[in-house]
């Protein structure tokens, strides 16, 4: 497991939650909405677990696993399905092919196929193949105690997509 405040493991996140609390910090006065999706919705919750200060926070399908249950067969499902993903998407890169990696996370993770993507947007995807493997490494080793999730004293709206499973 890799506490959120681990400065060795977690670095790649930790750069990402600071990006996110100065970005707050600089927005000034009047009410501040933080919206995370995806990877952002869980350095949202990071960065409002560091201290960053915003009216309402709005997660859609934010990757926060350490709350799945291990009791629970779907969500072991859902972790063994994530795991299978992430380990392609490392073996491609490490095999040289970071297009196969990326593609297939995209399409996963995503409603739109890798083919639909604009030339430039999968470029620059493929540029960025080792940064996401690096993430994508860190993140499902994360553990955030329900007990500080629960202790957010800010408004939160959570949502979901239709390929999203139910949230409880």
């Amino acid at each position: 497991a890799i506490d959120a405040n681990d400065t060795r493991r977690g670095e790649p996140l930790r750069a990402h939650v600071r990006i996110a609390k100065d970005a707050i910090a600089a927005a000034g006065g009047g009410r501040k909405i933080l919206f995370g999706h995806s990877f952002g919705g869980l350095i949202a919750v990071l960065a409002l677990l560091a201290g960053a200060k915003v009216d309402v926070a709005i997660f859609y399908e934010p990757i926060v696993l350490s709350v799945l249950d291990d009791a629970s067969r779907r969500d072991r499902q859902a972790r063994a399905w994530d795991r299978a993903l992430i380990d392609h998407l490392q073996a491609s890169i490490a095999a040289g092919h970071p297009e196969t990696g990326v593609r297939r996370f995209i399409e996963a993770y995503n409603e739109v196929s890798w083919e639909s993507l604009p030339g430039t947007a999968k470029a620059a995807i493929v540029a960025e193949a080792t940064a996401i493997g690096e993430l994508t490494h860190v993140v499902p080793h994360l553990q955030i105690a329900h007990q500080l999730l629960a202790s957010l004293d800010t408004r939160v709206l959570i949502m979901s997509g239709s390929r999203s499973p139910n949230i409880t």
